[in-house]
């Protein structure tokens, strides 16, 4: 069960399908401030068209020389200057993946992390 934290002022989602995805339009609903961060590779692009017109802030991050170095460049926007992230995880111990890479470059910036882990019987 997620624990009760303050809810944040300004929601950034980095526009992938799923948690991402939703989270963002939880952003519009709670009417927060909603940053979107585009990646150059593959992303949810319904969910941006609609909701690019509603977001405060809207950055296209540039390609990469590769798919993963491109969601890489996005998560890097995202986590600068930002003071918390909550994290949405399978499991609390790392496996490789987007949210993980997150993760890891939030606390590269000293960005104070918590993690909510998602039962899987809840899927």
């Amino acid at each position: 069960m997620i624990a009760r934290r303050p809810v944040a002022n300004v929601w950034r989602s980095g526009c992938a399908r799923g948690i991402d995805s939703l989270a963002a339009w939880i952003a519009v609903g709670i009417k927060a401030d909603l940053e979107l961060y585009i990646p150059g590779a593959s992303h949810n692009e319904a969910m941006v068209k609609s909701l690019k017109p509603l977001a405060s802030q809207v950055t296209m991050v540039p390609r990469g020389p590769s798919n993963a170095l491109s969601y890489r460049r996005r998560n890097r926007h995202m986590v600068q200057k930002v003071d918390h992230l909550l994290a949405f995880v399978w499991q609390e111990t790392f496996y490789r993946s987007g949210e993980w890479m997150t993760i890891n470059l939030a606390k590269d910036y000293g960005v104070k992390v918590d993690l909510e882990v998602i039962p899987k019987e809840e899927w």
